[in-house]
């Protein structure tokens, strides 16, 4: 007799829907779609990386001490602070240290607040946890509007900044006004915040319900080997993240290749000027190209508009040339949403792949006008 598995399943499970990343193809693909580093990590740190390999039998620090200790030394408050090793949480990934946040504060039909759009992530967590979503639709041109976000109620709000899809960071003037005004939690996801100019994390002092959230997968290189961390001033916080955690759970080899990274930040920040440097030309280019704008951004990717006239018009055409770039084994993102219809998401590549996407654009958008 066949049994009914479904039926020991979550009961959050038919109403769940699980996060879609960007296309993950094969080789011979232009992949400007996940917003990854271009770069691979330095020569230094691969060969740190593969002399860490011998004690693969051993478990790894739980407490992750020597990466924590080594961002005390890269990672300040302020200029007259410096982090401490007890202010830090490490885990696998800000995915994880988003669910351990989760865990930590959210119970069932809480009201978890964040912006949109923004990343998707934070919905599938509520959805998990059994939590109520709270959306505030960002103004028209991505910025967040202050009399909403200061009198939302709720237990969790999540900032993204710079916000992903559009790469604009929020002001920490807004920032502050939200943890001033919020009863709960705040936490400002800070993923992309190497390649911006300013953070959050000098409001930290000020105040004690606000959580950092950074990760090693964009500026470092690291995206394969998931390696995120938490910074927070309150002791209360810190100590409750640290009891939800599960033991071991950032493995040797993005121990050492964390830790590795830190230990050769100048590398790393002249590979983040690069970056920056081409994000400016690269948005030069597109804006030079007829009914195509770039948004400005903070981050590591940029936010292209559309604009053929009419909506339907801008959806179709939209369409069409992610289609057309597709085909020419390009990816760039595109969300299949009301409001981003007519937007295509670029990650930043190195500058030969940059002039590749550009000049693909103009040719997929002249057969795309044609086609809508």
């Amino acid at each position: 007799m066949t049994k009914d598995i479904k039926k020991y399943f979550a009961d959050y499970y038919d109403r769940f829907k699980g996060y879609t990343p960007g296309e993950q193809p094969g080789t011979g693909w232009l992949k400007l779609n996940t917003n990854e580093n271009p770069y691979d990590p330095p020569q230094s740190v691969i060969d740190d990386i593969k002399a860490g390999l011998e004690d693969l039998r051993k478990y790894p620090d739980k407490d992750t001490r020597e990466l924590k200790k080594q961002l005390t030394f890269n990672v300040r408050v302020d200029k007259s602070s410096a982090l401490k090793m007890d202010n830090i949480v490490a885990g696998c990934g800000s995915d994880e240290m988003l669910d351990i946040i989760f865990k930590t504060f959210v119970n069932p039909e809480d009201r978890v607040v964040f912006f949109e759009p923004s990343y998707g992530m934070y919905k599938v967590l509520c959805n998990m946890y059994r939590a109520t979503p709270v959306t505030i639709p960002l103004n028209e041109d991505f910025t967040i509007p202050e009399e909403k976000a200061t009198s939302t109620l709720g237990k969790l709000m999540i900032i993204c900044s710079p916000n992903n899809p559009n790469g604009a960071r929020v002001p920490n003037e807004i920032i502050s006004k939200i943890c001033n005004a919020f009863d709960g939690i705040v936490v400002v996801d800070e993923a992309y915040i190497d390649f911006a100019d300013g953070s959050a994390i000098g409001l930290l002092k000020e105040h004690p319900n606000l959580i950092i959230l950074r990760t090693f997968s964009k500026s470092y290189s690291l995206a394969a080997l998931r390696v995120g961390y938490i910074i927070t001033l309150t002791r209360d916080i810190i100590l409750a993240l640290r009891k939800v955690k599960l033991p071991f759970n950032v493995n040797l080899p993005a121990q050492v290749a964390a830790l590795s990274a830190l230990k050769h930040q100048d590398e790393f920040d002249e590979i983040i000027e690069k970056i920056k440097s081409e994000r400016e030309r690269l948005a030069a280019k597109i804006n030079a190209i007829e009914h195509l704008s770039v948004l400005p951004s903070d981050a590591n990717f940029i936010l292209v508009k559309i604009n053929v006239g009419a909506e339907k018009r801008n959806q179709k055409v939209t369409q069409k040339l992610f289609w057309e770039l597709k085909k020419k084994k390009i990816l760039v993102r595109w969300y299949m949403t009301r409001r981003l219809y007519a937007y295509l998401r670029v990650t930043i590549g190195k500058p030969e792949e940059n002039d590749l996407l550009a000049d693909a654009m103009e040719e997929c958008l002249n057969i795309a006008l044609q086609a809508a």
